[in-house]
C-alpha cells in the first residue's frame, strides 16, 4: 500500500477542485441558455442606425407617410451607439434562431416574434399593418 504524504494529499484535493469547477462551468453553461428567455412583445420596434442609409429610407417613408404611426406605434430603437439596445437586438436576433456571428444587419423590425430584415421589405409590413 502506497504511503499517504502531503504530495499525494495535494494531488488529490486539487484534482477535486479542478472537478468541482469544470462541472460547475458547464452546468453554467447549460443552464444560461435555459434561464435566459425574451418574452414576446405586442409593440413595433425598429432596431436602426443613424449611419445606415437603409435605416434612412424607413425613416424617409415614415416622414412622408405619417399616417402610419397615427395608426400604429412604433419603438425606435438606436444600435450603435446604445448598448443596451444593442443587446436587445441581439436577443431578438437569436429569438428568431439568425446567425449573429457576423453581427446582425438594420433596420431590423420585430414584432410578436416576428423579424423583418431590410428597407423593403420592412417598409412592406409597415403599409400593411395600416390597411
Amino acid at each position: 500500500m502506497e504511503h499517504i504524504t502531503k504530495k499525494n494529499i495535494s494531488i488529490l484535493v486539487g484534482s477535486i477542485l479542478f472537478l468541482f469547477i469544470l462541472l460547475y462551468g458547464v452546468y453554467g453553461l447549460i443552464g444560461a441558455g435555459q434561464n435566459k428567455k425574451v418574452k414576446k412583445t405586442n409593440e413595433i420596434i425598429l432596431y436602426y442606425s443613424e449611419e445606415c442609409e437603409h435605416c434612412e429610407k424607413v425613416e424617409d417613408y415614415l416622414v412622408s407617410h405619417r399616417e402610419i404611426e397615427q395608426k400604429i406605434q412604433i419603438k425606435r430603437k438606436e444600435v450603435n451607439k446604445n448598448k443596451d439596445n444593442s443587446v436587445d437586438l441581439e436577443e431578438k436576433a437569436l429569438m428568431c434562431e439568425f446567425d449573429t456571428t457576423r453581427g446582425i444587419p438594420v433596420p431590423f423590425l420585430y414584432y410578436k416574434g416576428q423579424c423583418i430584415l431590410g428597407d423593403t421589405p420592412i417598409i412592406d409590413f409597415l403599409t400593411k399593418q395600416t390597411l
